[in-house]
């Protein structure tokens, strides 16, 4: 419907200065403002994706503030989309004009996979060690099993679980995973024997430098089934079971001596 703009009369001109208008009046006037805005975003579905954007962005920064692969990535990703625009404030960048008319500049074409790339960065929230009991714990269980994602497809025991876990479970590991018989079949039998008697340490380079793939092991607490299917269990699945925990303490303490 074409609107004739009465703007033009030829009338005497009203004041037009908006610092002189009484507040009451200027709140009707900007409650104006946000339909015509609400009317124009319906119509726009670009602004939503602009503003979609940026409130992920402020998320990301805000509940994924300890992971500094979050950060890093998140700089990575901005300076890729949009190398001219500086979007490096905190607080409220859904709302910030600038921002948004400057990303509604790069179109679907940016703004749709950046949003993906964005959002995909929540997996790192801040959990405070809660793991399973944080929003971001819970939040990555159920995509995963949703999504059914072949989680084994990521190898679990790599250096970084090596130096976290004791000596004890890292022995089990090597056991059920098959790697003691493959460590046989490449130096002579019962050599896994005489590496599980040698200290933590020996053990865990042995383990790096050989060429056993690991990939789709996975240790106690690795499984998604471990939380899925279990979150009533009275034992905590993060954790190695009691039996591993302490014979591996036990055992690398006994090693230690007898090494000395």
């Amino acid at each position: 419907m074409c609107i004739r703009d009465r703007n033009k009369g030829k009338g005497k001109k009203a004041d037009s200065n908006p610092a002189a208008m009484r507040k009451t009046v200027k709140r009707v006037a900007f409650n104006r403002f946000s339909q015509a805005s609400e009317h124009t975003i319906k119509q726009n579905p670009l602004s939503a994706l602009a503003m979609a954007n940026l409130a992920m962005i402020e998320k990301v920064r805000s509940d994924c503030s300890s992971s500094d692969y979050a950060k890093s990535q998140l700089d990575e990703i901005l300076g890729r989309f949009y190398p001219d625009t500086k979007i490096n404030s905190y607080g409220r960048l859904s709302s910030d004009a600038k921002l948004i008319t400057a990303l509604l500049e790069g179109g679907a074409e940016k703004m749709s996979p950046m949003l993906i790339e964005v959002s995909a960065l929540m997996a790192y929230q801040n959990d405070i060690d809660q793991f399973e009991k944080s929003d971001g714990g819970k939040m990555n269980l159920a995509l995963l099993s949703y999504f059914k994602t072949n989680v084994p497809e990521w190898t679990a025991v790599n250096e970084e679980y090596l130096n976290a876990q004791t000596k004890g479970a890292i022995i089990a590991d090597c056991k059920a995973s098959g790697f003691d018989a493959e460590y046989d079949l490449a130096h002579e039998k019962g050599a896994f024997s005489d590496l599980a008697k040698k200290k933590l340490t020996e053990i865990k380079e042995a383990i790096l430098a050989s060429d056993f793939d690991w990939l789709g092991y996975e240790p106690t607490g690795y499984k998604l089934s471990d939380y899925i299917a279990g979150e009533d269990k009275d034992s905590e699945p993060t954790e190695a079971t009691a039996g591993e925990g302490s014979a591996g303490e036990d055992s690398e303490s006994t090693d230690e001596s007898e090494a000395a």
